[in-house]
């Protein structure tokens, strides 16, 4: 029983080639359209298809064109998303940037006494200082946070 099961399975792959064989179309003098694989020898028909299905233009051929599309689409989106993620990231990182730099220029716009460290010591800083801090901060906010 094996053994017919292989001849069976070996004899319709032979027979695959019969499936593969040419396609021919032409229409009659009524206008019908027909299709065989062998052609009237009184019409002049037209060949549609000679390769095998396996052969360049077939389904799998097509499929692979599809493949090799699709793949190609999706490494560019793969790409659009990372050069979208990058771009939100630097807008957040600089919309906390901003953020801060508001924060900043409120605290030293309040008035009052303002220190830093330096060198493990608190220093306060003068009037002028601040000023001039001030002055930095909202030239760079007006700058960088438009």
């Amino acid at each position: 029983m094996k053994h017919l099961t292989i001849a069976l399975f070996l004899t319709l792959i032979a027979q695959g080639n019969v499936f593969a064989s040419e396609v021919y179309t032409w229409k009659d003098k009524n206008g019908q359209v027909h299709y065989s694989d062998k052609p009237p020898a009184d019409v002049d028909a037209k060949l549609i298809r000679s390769e095998a299905p396996n052969a360049a233009g077939s389904p799998s051929a097509d499929l692979s064109k599809a493949e090799r599309d699709f793949k190609e689409r999706q490494a560019k989106q793969g790409d659009a998303d990372k050069k979208n993620a990058e771009q939100a990231a630097r807008k957040a990182s600089k919309d906390e940037a901003c953020n801060n730099l508001r924060n900043r220029i409120a605290l030293f716009e309040q008035g009052g006494r303002i220190a830093t460290q330096e060198g493990g010591e608190r220093v306060f800083l003068s009037d002028d200082q601040i000023a001039s801090e001030l002055s930095k901060m909202k030239s760079r906010q007006d700058k960088d946070c438009r």
